[in-house]
């Protein structure tokens, strides 16, 4: 194989890098002193994801993609509307890190939450590459802020589902 040979899956790591390069750098300068501070101490218990996913707001650019909206905690998981473009919306949801063996398997995940791209699929459809993506760069945030922000209520994809599944349905 050539050296000048370029994989799919190396163009898609390096993508992933440069967007998640945004909130690292973000997280850098709020550390250093010289970006705004979080309006979380450690430890600090918030009452929905936004201090979760600081400094990410509405309107917000995360890579290629503009934050359309932040949910409180509901049924279980923070929820995250992202757009790309013109494109339509597509959310993701922030839920507890599952650990079992067994549990599914999320595109993003941190230390104590997994983002999935909520696509009602129930694993069943493929994941669409760009949000997928999207999951990564939000799992990344997430490792900024975890350790120092509590949020109540969120559950593993699995308990959300066997405690909501009937609010989770919506009309495609």
């Amino acid at each position: 194989m050539s050296s000048l040979e370029v994989s799919r899956r190396r163009v898609m790591t390096l993508l992933a890098a440069s967007i998640v390069t945004v909130p690292a750098v973000a997280s850098a300068a709020t550390r250093s002193g010289r970006g705004p501070a979080l309006r979380t101490s450690p430890s600090q218990s918030a009452p929905d994801g936004s201090a979760l996913l600081a400094p990410l707001t509405v309107g917000a650019r995360l890579g290629t993609w503009r934050v359309e909206r932040i949910s409180p905690v509901r049924h279980g998981a923070v929820t995250v509307g992202l757009r790309e473009d013109a494109a339509e919306v597509f959310y993701l949801d922030i839920c507890a890190r599952d650990s079992d063996p067994g549990a599914p398997a999320a595109p993003g995940r941190s230390d104590r939450f997994e983002v999935f791209v909520a696509n009602l699929g129930n694993g069943s459809q493929p994941t669409d590459e760009r949000q997928g993506l999207a999951a990564m760069a939000v799992a990344d945030v997430l490792r900024t802020n975890e350790h120092r922000v509590s949020v109540q209520g969120i559950l593993t994809l699995r308990e959300r589902l066997s405690r909501h599944a009937d609010k989770l349905q919506r009309s495609v």
